[in-house]
């Protein structure tokens, strides 16, 4: 019987039988016994290519030495180089059913033993055993020297196609194609075995990879997840050994009894998975360590899976309480709209959660919050999907219920559960919530429309107090006037939802020519419409909303200017408010620089009005600042001017270039002398100071006309234009040649 351990076909063996018979010697030829010695020194020097290669060198020796036709060499078995049967056998014919034999054993350095075997010799004389042990001596060491060679090439292609699999990972190649590579790499170099990645996670198991294991074998696997969470204070380690144990029961009824395995480890020690080796044989020494091997880089993939899975978790999932986000809950919402099927929706507000947060500190906050999750997510049902939307609110989509009453019934349901008490660091803690439901068709009939009108609800039942739930009704629809708390409320997301919005006011020279725009802040609210800033800008201060806000505008102004900065309208400069609050907030100047910095508009062209009001509360301080605007190239402008109480003293100690009269010294030109006369000593007194004198609220051609001869040198107003959308500010750009401001 052959073996093929160094891929020699049994045609190729027989070859090699015949040429060591056609060249055997006769004793007469052969000479005494130190030609032996010297052929059998001659080629035990050699490096053999195959176990065929030695038989071809030791066994017409043997042959000539007892003159016999037929001697078998029995290799003793490979031991820690594995990849043959433990009884291969080499001989120089063809074996058949010898009667007898004689014997002659040699160890071999991998621990086992050979044999010589002369058939149908019964003994040997002490001389013959002399020099026959001698030969199996020399045949034992030619097979040893062959297979630690072969050993080391199989070694270094093993790690030259490592090192290939590593190059392919690391040029981008997938994960999941490199570590289905990787099995294949083990299952081509462990000798008869089928590996497989697992992937644990606590006692969650997966099979990741496993192209040389029939289907079923994955099958089995995926029939174990659901065991006991990694809550249960159970170790990593005995999770992975359990999973094992149970794999290896799995494999022996497909047919692979035995099993090797090495764990996959992370750069910082957590149990990544584990490498499986299963086999129907007991597996070779060698298999353990080529797992290791080619496991080492195995666990830099499935760490990175690892990094990708969070990845993409992440992106439906809340990181804090592991519920949906909203966007995964509006996807799950316009599936089953479009679907027909019945959906509710529930949004989910803590009251006075921003109180506790405060008395106990962010780490029990969060803790409360990470409660008020699993209760959530116990009370609801099958097809239901719970989502975390804000710090301290949580929306739900109610699938299958068909009427309002079914919808608001689980919305008690949900609001007894949270209203159970808290146990949070040694404090027993009682939360009220209060809910708005909107439920399909009537509450919306868009995803964007339900969670919308949802949240409005919830903001009617928190004006009813704590603990309140509220459904979304007609009343509730446009024509009913907002309370300040839901302007408030929805006012706080409305530049992350995208509602804002800049208008542009056209603002003209002496002779009627574009200068530029005054920029005007409008609020598209998705229930009520187009509101102006003099609605809602109050409660945006009053709140501490306006410097974001302020922030965004100023921003998106830069970014409009540069686009319109092109070759004919470089003349142009954008005038845009500065609340009181926002020119007083720390770091107010940096934000400017960042906007121009960020956007590239060239400063010249940009110009802050300020109200009296806000550089009049600290005067040092708001000429410091406004001496640092100037020095990052904007303009500054005094706005209302007049309407105050700023004086001639103050006014020249501040940096500005222009004064914008207010529009009630604008209105009653055409019919009142003393309001003449004090328009056109403001245009005086501006001039004498150096300032650019700009007038607004300019209606009628009339004022226009008093304004020119008077040597204003701006003018705004509905006679030029009312504020405009950009694609329309844009379209008056193109149309009028920019005219050169007067003035600075």
């Amino acid at each position: 019987m052959f073996g093929n351990p160094g891929g020699n076909t049994a045609d190729e063996v027989r070859c090699a039988h015949a040429s060591a018979l056609s060249i055997m010697p006769t004793r007469d030829t052969f000479g005494d016994n130190g030609e032996l010695l010297r052929r059998l020194l001659e080629i035990s020097g050699k490096e053999h290519e195959s176990y065929v290669a030695v038989a071809q060198d030791y066994l017409p020796l043997a042959c000539e030495l007892l003159q016999v036709s037929e001697v078998e060499l029995n290799s003793g078995g490979a031991g820690a180089w594995g990849w043959d049967h433990a009884s291969l056998r080499i001989a120089a014919c063809e074996p058949r059913d010898f009667g007898s034999a004689a014997v002659v054993r040699f160890k071999r350095r991998n621990g086992g033993s050979g044999a010589l075997i002369f058939p149908g010799r019964e003994a040997l004389s002490a001389a013959e055993m002399q020099l026959t042990e001698l030969v199996a001596f020399s045949a034992g060491r030619a097979l040893d020297r062959y297979s630690e060679n072969a050993e080391r090439i199989r070694r270094g292609v093993l790690e030259r196609e490592r090192e290939q699999l590593l190059e392919r990972f690391l040029s981008g190649a997938s994960v999941s194609e490199c570590l289905n590579a990787a099995v294949a790499l083990v299952d081509r170099h462990a000798p008869n075995c089928r590996a497989a990645l697992l992937a644990v996670d606590g006692w969650a198991v997966e099979c990741v990879a496993a192209p040389g294991l029939p289907k079923e074998y994955r099958r089995a696997t995926s029939a174990l997840r659901g065991l006991p969470s990694a809550e249960h204070d159970s170790a990593e380690t005995s999770a992975a050994m359990h999973e094992r144990v149970r794999h290896i029961e799995i494999a022996a009824q497909l047919g692979y009894p035995w099993c090797e395995s090495a764990p996959l480890l992370s750069r910082s020690g957590e149990m990544l998975g584990l490498f499986m080796a299963h086999s129907a044989d007991p597996p070779a020494a060698a298999t353990r360590e080529i797992l290791r091997n080619v496991g080492r880089l195995a666990a830099m993939m499935m760490e990175q899976r690892k990094l990708q899975i969070h990845a993409a978790w992440l992106t439906e999932h809340d990181p804090l309480t592991g519920l949906a986000n909203v966007d995964a809950l509006r996807r799950a919402l316009v599936t089953a709209v479009a679907a027909g099927q019945p959906v509710g929706v529930l949004c989910i507000s803590l009251d006075r959660f921003r109180n506790l947060n405060g008395a106990l500190g962010r780490t029990a906050g969060d803790l409360l919050i990470k409660r008020v999750a699993d209760r959530i997510r116990t009370s609801i049902e099958a097809g239901d999907i719970a989502a975390r939307s804000s710090g301290d609110e949580f929306s739900l989509a109610v699938m299958g219920r068909p009427s309002e009453r079914a919808v608001l019934s689980f919305a008690e349901v949900v609001r007894k559960a949270i209203a159970r008490p808290f146990h949070i660091e040694g404090n027993e803690l009682t939360l009220t919530c209060s809910i708005g439901a909107s439920i399909w068709p009537d509450g919306g009939r868009d995803a964007d429309a339900l969670l919308r009108h949802a949240e409005i609800a919830m903001l009617r039942a928190r004006d009813h107090g704590p603990g309140h739930i509220q459904s979304y009704a007609s009343p509730l629809k446009a024509g009913v006037e907002p309370s300040r708390f839901l302007v408030e409320r929805a006012l706080s997301q409305a530049v992350a939802r995208n509602e804002m919005e800049l208008h542009f006011q056209p603002m003209v020279g002496a002779h009627g020519g574009l200068c530029g725009f005054e920029a005007l802040l409008s609020w598209k609210h998705p229930e009520y419409g187009l509101i102006p800033a003099a609605d809602f800008i109050p409660i945006a201060e009053e709140a501490d909303l306006i410097i974001p806000i302020g922030e965004w505008v100023l921003r998106r102004l830069c970014a409009q200017a540069v686009q319109w900065q092109g070759p004919g309208s470089k003349q142009l400069r954008f005038w845009v408010n500065v609340s009181a609050r926002q020119f007083c907030a720390p770091g107010f100047a940096q934000i400017v620089r960042s906007a121009i910095s960020d956007s590239g508009v060239d400063a010249s062209c940009l110009v802050l009005e300020l109200t009296e009001t806000a550089i009049m509360r600290e005067v040092e301080q708001s000429a410091g600042l406004m001496s640092e605007l100037r020095q990052a190239g904007v303009r500054l402008a005094i706005d209302d001017f007049g309407t105050g109480y700023s004086s001639l003293n103050y006014l020249r100690m501040f940096p500005v270039q222009a004064i914008k009269m207010d529009q009630s010294f604008v209105r009653d030109l055409s019919d009142s002398m003393r309001a003449l006369a004090i328009m056109q000593s403001m245009v005086a007194l501006g001039h004498t100071l150096g300032l650019e004198v700009v007038a607004e609220g300019v209606e009628t051609q009339a004022q226009f006309e008093l304004l020119r001869q008077a040597g204003c040198d701006l003018a705004q107003g509905y006679l030029f234009g009312s504020p405009m959308p950009a694609p329309a500010a844009e379209a008056l750009i193109r149309e009028h040649r920019p005219e050169a401001p007067a003035g600075l």
